[in-house]
Protein backbone atom coordinates (compact mmCIF):
# COMPACT_ATOMS: atom_id res chain seq x y z
CA UNK A 1 0.00 0.00 0.00
CA UNK A 2 2.91 2.24 0.76
CA UNK A 3 4.77 1.73 -2.21
CA UNK A 4 1.34 2.37 -4.20
CA UNK A 5 1.07 6.11 -2.60
CA UNK A 6 4.72 6.53 -3.22
CA UNK A 7 4.21 5.86 -6.66
CA UNK A 8 0.71 8.10 -7.40
CA UNK A 9 3.28 10.77 -5.56
CA UNK A 10 6.00 10.78 -7.79
CA UNK A 11 3.52 11.07 -10.53
CA UNK A 12 1.68 13.91 -9.39
CA UNK A 13 5.84 15.44 -8.40
CA UNK A 14 6.84 14.39 -12.30
CA UNK A 15 3.37 16.61 -13.49
CA UNK A 16 4.22 19.19 -11.47
CA UNK A 17 7.71 20.08 -12.43
CA UNK A 18 8.41 23.25 -14.77
CA UNK A 19 4.83 24.54 -13.90
CA UNK A 20 6.87 27.55 -11.73
CA UNK A 21 9.09 28.39 -14.74
CA UNK A 22 5.73 28.66 -16.28
CA UNK A 23 4.09 31.13 -14.14
CA UNK A 24 7.48 33.10 -13.81
CA UNK A 25 7.27 33.17 -17.98
CA UNK A 26 3.88 34.70 -17.78
CA UNK A 27 3.70 37.01 -15.02
CA UNK A 28 7.13 38.21 -15.11
CA UNK A 29 6.60 40.76 -18.20
CA UNK A 30 3.05 42.37 -16.21
CA UNK A 31 5.37 42.69 -13.00
CA UNK A 32 7.97 44.37 -15.15
CA UNK A 33 5.19 46.60 -16.40
CA UNK A 34 3.50 47.70 -13.63
CA UNK A 35 6.99 48.61 -12.27
CA UNK A 36 7.85 50.24 -15.70
CA UNK A 37 4.74 52.20 -15.14
CA UNK A 38 5.42 53.06 -11.84
CA UNK A 39 9.08 54.41 -12.68
CA UNK A 40 6.86 56.60 -15.82
CA UNK A 41 4.30 58.10 -13.78
CA UNK A 42 6.90 59.19 -11.00
CA UNK A 43 8.86 61.15 -13.21
CA UNK A 44 5.89 62.69 -14.73
CA UNK A 45 4.76 63.81 -10.82
CA UNK A 46 7.66 64.97 -9.75
CA UNK A 47 7.59 67.21 -12.70
CA UNK A 48 4.91 68.93 -12.39
CA UNK A 49 5.73 69.47 -8.70
CA UNK A 50 8.69 71.20 -9.62
CA UNK A 51 7.12 73.32 -12.66
CA UNK A 52 4.40 74.12 -10.19
CA UNK A 53 7.35 75.36 -7.28
CA UNK A 54 8.92 77.13 -9.71
CA UNK A 55 6.09 78.72 -10.82
CA UNK A 56 4.24 79.89 -7.64
CA UNK A 57 8.22 80.69 -6.24
CA UNK A 58 8.37 83.18 -9.40
CA UNK A 59 5.41 85.28 -8.67
CA UNK A 60 6.37 85.15 -4.66
CA UNK A 61 10.18 86.54 -5.71
CA UNK A 62 8.63 89.21 -7.83
CA UNK A 63 5.93 90.38 -5.28
CA UNK A 64 7.95 93.73 -4.66
CA UNK A 65 7.32 94.88 -8.12
CA UNK A 66 3.51 94.40 -7.99
CA UNK A 67 1.92 98.49 -8.41
CA UNK A 68 -1.18 99.87 -7.14
CA UNK A 69 -2.96 98.76 -10.07
CA UNK A 70 -3.46 95.08 -8.93
CA UNK A 71 -4.54 96.44 -5.97
CA UNK A 72 -7.56 97.75 -7.89
CA UNK A 73 -8.67 95.19 -10.28
CA UNK A 74 -5.89 96.61 -12.64
CA UNK A 75 -3.49 94.27 -14.72
CA UNK A 76 0.17 93.42 -14.30
CA UNK A 77 0.75 95.18 -17.61
CA UNK A 78 4.47 96.48 -16.50
CA UNK A 79 7.40 95.20 -18.63
CA UNK A 80 9.21 95.24 -15.51
CA UNK A 81 7.41 93.13 -13.94
CA UNK A 82 6.61 90.42 -16.23
CA UNK A 83 10.45 90.00 -17.39
CA UNK A 84 11.41 90.22 -13.55
CA UNK A 85 8.63 87.41 -12.88
CA UNK A 86 10.75 85.43 -16.14
CA UNK A 87 13.78 85.92 -14.85
CA UNK A 88 13.07 84.63 -11.40
CA UNK A 89 11.69 81.23 -13.00
CA UNK A 90 14.61 80.63 -15.13
CA UNK A 91 17.04 81.68 -12.36
CA UNK A 92 15.21 79.01 -10.48
CA UNK A 93 14.56 76.24 -13.36
CA UNK A 94 18.74 76.65 -13.36
CA UNK A 95 18.92 76.26 -9.50
CA UNK A 96 17.01 73.50 -9.69
CA UNK A 97 18.16 71.66 -12.56
CA UNK A 98 22.17 72.58 -11.50
CA UNK A 99 22.54 73.90 -14.78
CA UNK A 100 25.76 76.66 -15.80
CA UNK A 101 23.95 78.03 -18.86
CA UNK A 102 21.10 77.73 -20.47
CA UNK A 103 17.74 76.04 -18.52
CA UNK A 104 19.37 73.14 -18.27
CA UNK A 105 17.65 69.13 -18.37
CA UNK A 106 15.43 67.00 -16.17
CA UNK A 107 15.63 63.87 -16.15
CA UNK A 108 18.08 63.60 -19.43
CA UNK A 109 16.10 65.94 -21.49
CA UNK A 110 16.83 69.07 -22.60
CA UNK A 111 14.39 72.32 -21.12
CA UNK A 112 16.07 74.92 -23.61
CA UNK A 113 13.61 73.74 -26.14
CA UNK A 114 10.77 72.47 -24.37
CA UNK A 115 9.66 74.54 -21.87
CA UNK A 116 7.54 77.79 -22.08
CA UNK A 117 7.03 80.40 -19.81
CA UNK A 118 4.16 82.42 -20.07
CA UNK A 119 3.03 85.31 -18.24
CA UNK A 120 -0.27 86.68 -18.34
CA UNK A 121 -2.27 89.45 -16.96
CA UNK A 122 -5.59 89.74 -18.53
CA UNK A 123 -8.17 88.36 -16.19
CA UNK A 124 -6.07 88.15 -12.68
CA UNK A 125 -3.19 90.13 -11.48
CA UNK A 126 -0.86 87.54 -12.52
CA UNK A 127 -1.01 84.78 -14.04
CA UNK A 128 2.33 82.05 -14.60
CA UNK A 129 1.98 79.35 -16.79
CA UNK A 130 4.93 77.26 -17.55
CA UNK A 131 4.58 74.50 -20.13
CA UNK A 132 6.73 71.32 -20.80
CA UNK A 133 6.24 69.70 -24.15
CA UNK A 134 6.26 65.43 -22.93
CA UNK A 135 5.13 64.53 -26.61
CA UNK A 136 8.35 65.53 -28.21
CA UNK A 137 10.57 64.60 -25.47
CA UNK A 138 9.21 62.12 -23.32
CA UNK A 139 11.76 60.78 -19.72
CA UNK A 140 10.83 57.34 -20.92
CA UNK A 141 9.04 55.59 -24.02
CA UNK A 142 5.46 55.20 -23.05
CA UNK A 143 4.90 52.04 -24.68
CA UNK A 144 1.21 52.34 -24.70
CA UNK A 145 0.71 53.54 -21.51
CA UNK A 146 -1.15 56.88 -21.26
CA UNK A 147 0.85 59.84 -20.69
CA UNK A 148 -0.46 63.72 -21.18
CA UNK A 149 1.04 65.73 -24.52
CA UNK A 150 2.51 68.25 -22.18
CA UNK A 151 3.23 69.11 -18.31
CA UNK A 152 1.21 72.00 -17.33
CA UNK A 153 1.35 74.21 -14.17
CA UNK A 154 0.17 77.23 -13.58
CA UNK A 155 0.13 79.84 -10.44
CA UNK A 156 -1.84 82.92 -10.04
CA UNK A 157 -1.45 85.76 -8.23
CA UNK A 158 -4.35 87.54 -6.75
CA UNK A 159 -4.93 90.61 -4.85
Amino acid sequence: MDSIKKKCFRIKRIKQQGSAALETIFLLPVVLMIFYAIAQYSLIFVSIQMLNYVSEEALRKSISYVDENCYYGGACDSTELKDHIEQSAESLIKNYTGSNSGRGSLFGQSLDDNLSINIDSDTFCCKVTIIYNYKNKPFLPSFGLPVPDELKSTAILNL
